[in-house]
């Protein structure tokens, strides 16, 4: 017999065995009653292949629950691996999801216990911590400012690059309008549009351009919005609206959340000098 169909044969050979092996596992799998999507951790895969297993398991078969037992697991057996902050975000993440008629809805609690946990675990500095950094600022601005600012304090310290710079001075924005410091607010938002990127001065990461650029834009939307919920009458708002926006007459953006904000401002019922509501602004 000559080599070549000899190697063919031998060939053939390990395939029908590997076939066989898969049948085998397969009626294994039916007997138990055990879902394809099921699958399990296993010792000798290292961290990121489990990890990435687990992720590609779909939650509306195997189940929130048992995902979330996979991702705990895969802690337990892995205390000291660099990357077990992000299996917390994983397991924050299920618990925020929602599936009509599943039974599976959010639970804020569990949400909010795995982003602190995941915080608490990642390297400061690190680009996954400054997510989680920002998710629970959004987590807890609201009902407890003085925490939200503590981790934008805690973010500068730890910051890499003026793309974080930026990004956690739009946040005190933020933290600004909630409070109701509309002073505070607006020196923020004029800082902002101030940046200096020019050539010479622009960030050689284009991560921090882009990071810089979304943090003007998002600033002057969200304080033009801001200017159309005060309690002031509908005129003085709309005022503040346009004289703010004449100083950056050359910005196209701005010029776009002008026209946005003063139609929502028109939207909303009209208030006069004596406090008194009336119909919308025509």
């Amino acid at each position: 017999m000559c080599r070549y169909h000899f190697s063919v044969m031998v060939a053939v050979s390990i395939l029908h065995g590997i076939a066989h092996c898969n049948d085998v596992r397969s009626e294994s799998v039916n007997r138990t009653g055990a879902s394809p999507q099921s699958k399990v951790i296993s010792d000798s895969f290292p961290f990121p292949d489990n990890f990435r297993s687990i992720r590609e398991q779909d939650v509306r078969i195997v189940g929130r629950d048992a995902k979330v037992a996979s991702c705990e697991k895969l802690l337990q057996d892995n205390l000291d691996h660099p990357e077990r902050a992000s299996v917390m975000v994983e397991i924050a993440n299920l618990w925020q999801i929602s599936i009509p008629g599943s039974g599976i809805e959010p639970d804020p609690a569990k949400v909010d216990e795995w982003v602190r946990k995941a915080r608490d675990t990642a390297k400061k500095g690190s680009r996954i911590w400054f997510d989680v950094s920002f998710r629970l600022f959004y987590a807890v601005f609201r009902k407890t400012p003085d925490a939200a600012e503590t981790i934008l304090n805690e973010v500068n310290e730890n910051s890499t690059g003026p793309g974080i710079d930026a990004w956690t001075l739009y946040h005190r924005q933020i933290l600004a309008c909630r409070r109701g410091d509309l002073v505070e607010a607006e020196r923020i938002c004029r800082q902002l549009q101030a940046w200096d990127l020019s050539p010479r001065n622009r960030p050689k990461d284009m991560a921090d351009v882009t990071k810089i650029i979304d943090s003007m834009q998002l600033s002057a939307r969200q304080l033009l919005m801001f200017f159309t919920q005060l309690r002031e009458p509908t005129v003085d708002r709309q005022r503040r609206i346009e004289r703010f926006c004449e100083d950056y007459s050359g910005s196209m953006y701005i010029q776009e959340f002008e026209e946005h904000a003063l139609d929502h401002l028109r939207s909303l019922p009209v208030v006069t000098a004596d406090g008194l509501i009336g119909e919308n602004a025509p």
